[in-house]
């Protein structure tokens, strides 16, 4: 008979962890943006456009990511939900 044990608390974390790296990469990026702000409105023409392109690619795949990155994150409290209920009616057979 196989056993499966189940780490709520580890499950809460994982969710948080995802959480917490998501925000962090944000704040990465905010911070090179800032950093790059003042290079980037030195620029015209041509360099601009190439570079707001760039961005604007840039841009759609972080907001992607973070899409996914949001997902991941519950996906661990769902596993922990799920299971919280099947021992919560295992346990009531056992009480019947």
């Amino acid at each position: 008979m196989s056993t499966i044990k189940v780490d709520y608390a580890g499950l809460a974390a994982a969710s948080a962890d995802i959480r917490r790296t998501a925000e962090a990469i944000d704040a990465q990026l905010a911070d090179l943006q800032t950093f790059l702000a003042p290079l980037v409105a030195a620029w015209t023409g041509a360099a601009a456009e190439a570079y707001q392109e760039k961005q604007r690619i840039w841009n759609t795949a972080q907001a992607d990511q973070q899409a996914v990155l949001a997902h991941m994150a519950k996906l661990p409290l769902v596993a922990l939900e799920r299971y919280q209920a099947v021992e919560s009616r295992v346990s009531q057979t056992f009480r019947a």
